[in-house]
């Protein structure tokens, strides 16, 4: 596993993870194989991964296959604490309210793509605004999110 220091480096994309399978609310399997189509898809995309304190890295062991995958040096610390040293376009959660208090990059929920939308629709879905949060439904729409931003650079 390919774990790195963030400071000032230019990333695409960065994921903060949850401990979802942990709490129950998916499996898994299911839960890996959502990152995996990401990463594949995005193969293109410098992506790094800000683990949850709460999830072991052996988790994501299978991150070894994808080249243009990294994890966060620092996992343990609050995304707010090493913020002001990103230089990414987009943060991308399952679910994670922490996202919400990030003002300065674009944030992708994508709860929809694991089929959590009625647990957390009722949540998150209000503070959808297609300018700087959006909620992606599938990987078509993910990919289209994201490659939206490079076509207008």
């Amino acid at each position: 596993i390919h774990i790195d220091i963030f400071k000032n480096k230019k990333i695409d994309l960065l994921i903060l993870t949850q401990p979802l399978s942990e709490d129950g609310f998916t499996k898994l399997y299911d839960e890996i194989n959502l990152y995996k189509s990401i990463f594949k898809e995005l193969q293109n995309r410098k992506i790094y991964l800000k683990l949850h304190p709460r999830e072991k890295i052996e988790k994501y062991q299978f991150i070894k296959e994808f080249e243009n995958v990294s994890i966060l040096e620092n996992s343990n610390m609050p995304i707010e604490a090493i913020i002001e040293n990103m230089n990414c376009n987009y943060i991308i959660s399952i679910s994670t309210s922490g996202i919400l208090n990030i003002r300065k990059f674009k944030k992708i929920y994508i709860y929809p793509m694991l089929e959590l939308k009625e647990k957390f629709d009722i949540l998150l879905k209000q503070f959808e605004n297609k300018e700087d949060l959006f909620i992606a439904n599938d990987m078509v729409h993910l990919k289209s999110i994201i490659q939206q931003d490079y076509k207008d650079a």
